[in-house]
């Protein structure tokens, strides 16, 4: 008798619930600053919405965040 795995993912941002792991992003986040640990590291899950927002914000350009 075979047993179904059925994967069930939460994004970590928004709370989103799915059953597919289409377009979901796996980060890794380091909390070591200059080698030196000052937070624990973690894995996130996020869905493809909150994903996008994140990569985002990442990718903007430092011309970018100083305009106001």
């Amino acid at each position: 008798m075979a047993t179904e795995h059925i994967l069930k993912l939460t994004c970590d941002i928004c709370r989103t619930h799915s059953e597919s792991a289409y377009s979901w992003a796996r980060i890794h986040i380091s909390g070591s600053t200059k080698s030196v640990g000052l937070m624990p590291d973690r894995n996130y899950d996020l869905c493809p919405e909150c994903w996008r927002a994140v990569h985002k914000m990442i990718h903007k350009s430092p011309a970018d965040t100083t305009k106001r």
